[in-house]
């Protein structure tokens, strides 16, 4: 039965190294010695595994190492070693994955100029306004179409559906849903911030013309569009017709 003092120069460890050495001394943790010959060292227990291992050149070989010592500690080391290795490849993997290059993208150039954030709700990761740069939106309204397609989950997708007059004029259920509505109210706000002058005017005037096909959305062109209710309708043999 193993002594305190040779358990404390023993360390908490699944090492192999340690089935074979030893601290010298507890608070120096470089210097270890060999059980099999009493050989001390310097290194730490890496060195103390070359010398059972056999390896020669940093250390000398353990005069009374079986051959089974040897393989075993030979192979617990290139274990090791491949292990790193196969780390460090899973590593350069995932940077080369992730690597963006050495250029610097310019956020002013791709979304226009960069304004003091204001708090928006549940829409606020979409800009504001990209003017006429499709280069900026597009890929934007992208991302958003396909992680909403048909679900009606955000703000600006349910809104969306309420100002699209094939879904609005021909389902109820999105006439008629309160938190796609409510979602229209949140929008008007975000385009908006602080011009209550305008969202008024736009939620309590121009928005209920639209849901009731009144004035310019009574016109016939606009009646036909919603009868058509076709991406590829042409307004031009309606404009004849009236």
């Amino acid at each position: 039965m193993e002594s305190t003092a040779s358990k404390v120069l023993k360390r908490k460890s699944n090492d192999i190294g340690w089935e074979y050495g030893s601290l010298v001394d507890p608070n120096k943790l470089d210097r270890t010695q060999c059980d099999l010959c009493k050989k001390t060292m310097s290194g730490g227990i890496y060195r103390l595994k070359q010398h059972i291992a056999g390896i020669p050149g940093s250390v000398t070989v353990c005069p009374k190492a079986t051959k089974d010592d040897q393989l075993r500690v030979r192979n617990a080391l290139n274990e090791a070693q491949n292990k790193k290795k196969a780390k460090q490849s899973g590593d350069e993997a995932l940077r080369s994955e992730v690597n963006i290059g050495d250029e610097t993208i310019d956020l002013d150039d791709c979304l226009g100029d960069l304004k003091e954030s204001r708090s928006f709700g549940p829409i606020n990761r979409f800009g504001t306004s990209q003017g006429k740069n499709k280069n900026a939106y597009e890929p934007i309204l992208d991302i958003i179409s396909k992680k909403s397609s048909k679900r009606l989950d955000t703000c600006l997708h349910m809104t969306a559906y309420i100002l699209n007059p094939y879904y609005f004029y021909n389902n109820s259920e999105v006439r008629d849903d309160l938190e796609a509505n409510d979602a229209v109210v949140e929008c008007v706000g975000v385009l908006f911030p602080k011009n209550y002058d305008m969202q008024s005017l736009i939620l309590s005037v121009e928005l209920p013309i639209y849901k009731r096909k009144q004035e310019k959305f009574d016109r016939p062109i606009a009646l036909k569009a919603c009868e058509i209710n076709n991406e590829n309708f042409d307004p031009e043999p309606c404009k004849a017709e009236i």
